[in-house]
């Protein structure tokens, strides 16, 4: 099954990511040809902002206003990491996948693009 192409360039100042729905379906009246499927394509919006910029704007603002910051909390535990040190154990992988899934369904930047397939404002 094949899903499309995606495409990143940072260097772009619009467009930074394009989805393209392109690739080989099997033709079920051939003999097991391939055809062509050159579909649309999405390109979700960005920003362009710099993330320390932000990160440390966010973390101003919680000072000033005694909120707590979105960083407050993530605790690393040696059980979370293989003997190398280095690469992840199976609790490190679903920490990891638990944080991008809550920042991905959380965040204002991707939640419009992950949840519904929309532009973020």
């Amino acid at each position: 099954m094949d899903l499309g192409i995606a495409l990143f360039d940072d260097m772009q100042i619009e467009g930074k990511l394009t989805i393209y729905d392109k690739g080989f379906d099997e033709d079920s009246h051939s003999w097991g040809e391939y055809i062509a499927r050159a579909g649309e394509s999405f390109s979700p919006r960005i920003s362009s902002a710099e993330p320390l910029r932000l990160e440390c704007e966010h973390f101003v603002e919680c000072i000033r206003s005694g909120a707590t910051p979105r960083s407050d909390g993530v605790v690393w535990n040696k059980a979370d990491f293989e003997e190398d040190g280095t690469h992840p154990s199976q609790s490190g992988e679903s920490k990891v996948a638990g944080l991008l899934m809550d920042f991905f369904k959380n965040s204002p930047y991707t939640r419009c693009w992950f949840l519904v397939n929309q532009y973020c404002l």
